[in-house]
């Protein structure tokens, strides 16, 4: 165990549950006794910051669905972007950054002890070509970003293995969906917010296994059911009352699409809603928990164990403080946009990563430290190659001096993101 991991342990072994007043909003939030063992895995100091402002602070880093025109600085052809093009950023198409035509060791930096970390990591930031869209293996899909596997898709966001949807976030293997939010194998949907399994809906939340299901809410294993809140296996019902499938289709009929909308909001304000969507979980406290074990403060997850303060992540463990962080992953702190990767500290946008701290836009690499863009590279800092002897004796320095500058485990300043904080 280095210097810097020792100083860090006696001050957590002498810490006990307190509450603790957050260093940018000021309220007070309590450390309990499983948080203190979550540092001591991952040997950080406590927050200075809430969970609250701590996750604030992490989604101003992550752009989903502002994306402007401008200039690859590579080949000077018109691209598609996160980054506008009145920002001081390179920015390279994505099969440029992708292709052996760009080597980000060429940008690497010694570390200077005299200077903040963070300001050194501006400054290879600002050097490093940006990645235009945060995109792999679609087709014929040229305006989506955070999403994979998809194909003719149109401005969705957070989304994997669809065909031909328009207008989502967070749409997962669905096809011909429009203007969706958090929807899973979904098919002929429109308008639905949080549904599975779904076909032929329009304006239908929180519901799954349903077909020709329109203006309800709670839903499973409907059919054919308009203005409906809370039923199960129904078919043929009109405002909660059942009818035979004429009635159903004249009273369904009868009112215009702009009527059952407007209707459908109007009865949501006094519908009946179960306090918590927690299903097939053990020892679980979130909202939108599947499938999942020993998660505190989670929400909209699934396939997760042993974590706390986690959102929109599937199949994770050991994971605390993250967002959109979990996909097959393990042993996560401080972190957003993270797949398949092991052991990350305050990281953003990696990809089948491990033991990496403080990086950006990494991929399949491993002991890492400051670094932005480097693909398949090992011991690492601020994008220098090291012996590993080398990596690892500066890296206790860094850790020194970023503890004494109260840096160390604190995700990046808002000061170096790339966004602005309405873009975001």
């Amino acid at each position: 165990m280095g210097q810097a991991d020792q100083q860090i342990l006696e001050q957590l072994n002498q810490t006990m549950p307190h509450e603790r007043e957050c260093g940018v909003c000021h309220e007070k939030w309590l450390i309990e006794k499983d948080d203190i063992e979550f540092f001591k895995k991952f040997m950080v100091p406590v927050p200075v910051v809430c969970p609250h402002c701590s996750l604030v602070n992490k989604l101003i880093y992550r752009n989903e669905r502002s994306l402007y025109k401008r200039k690859c600085d590579a080949t000077g052809k018109d691209i598609l972007s996160v980054i506008s093009p009145d920002k001081p950023y390179k920015v390279y198409d994505k099969d440029v950054w992708w292709s052996d035509q760009f080597e980000a060791l060429e940008c690497g930096r010694d570390y200077d002890p005299g200077r903040s970390f963070f300001e050194q990591f501006n400054d290879l930031l600002l050097e490093v070509p940006y990645l235009s869209l945060m995109v792999t293996n679609n087709t014929n899909c040229d305006y989506i970003n955070h999403a994979n596997d998809c194909k003719n898709c149109y401005l969705v966001a957070l989304s994997v293995k669809n065909e031909d949807c328009y207008y989502g976030k967070n749409v997962m293997s669905c096809q011909n969906c429009v203007d969706n939010l958090d929807i899973e194998k979904c098919v002929d949907c429109y308008e639905c917010v949080g549904g599975i399994n779904n076909n032929n809906c329009r304006f239908l939340f929180n519901s799954k296994n349903c077909y020709d299901c329109h203006f309800s809410e709670g839903l499973i294993g409907c059919q054919n059911c308009t203005l409906c809140f809370n039923l199960k296996n129904k078919q043929y019902c009109f405002a909660g009352e059942q009818l035979t499938k004429g009635e159903y289709e004249k009273r369904y009929n009868e009112l215009d699409f702009g009527q059952k909308r407007k209707d459908f909001l109007q009865q949501r304000k006094t519908r009946v809603v179960k306090c918590l969507d927690i299903e097939k979980s053990e020892n679980c406290v979130g909202d939108k928990i599947f499938n999942s074990k020993n998660c505190r403060q989670c929400f909209g997850i699934s396939q997760g164990q042993d974590s706390k303060y986690v959102g929109d992540s599937i199949n994770f463990a050991g994971e605390y403080d993250t967002y959109s962080a979990g996909t097959d992953s393990e042993l996560i702190y401080n972190t957003t946009s993270l797949v398949k990767s092991y052991f990350q500290i305050s990281s953003f946008a990696c990809l089948g990563t491990s033991y990496t701290y403080y990086s950006f836009l990494s991929m399949f690499s491993k002991h890492l430290f400051g670094c932005v863009a480097l693909k398949k590279k090992e011991y690492c800092i601020l994008n220098k190659q090291y012996s590993r002897e080398d990596y690892e004796k500066l890296v206790e320095r860094i850790k020194l001096d970023m503890l004494e500058r109260g840096e160390y485990g604190r995700y990046f300043p808002r000061e170096i993101c790339p966004y602005g904080y309405n873009e975001t």
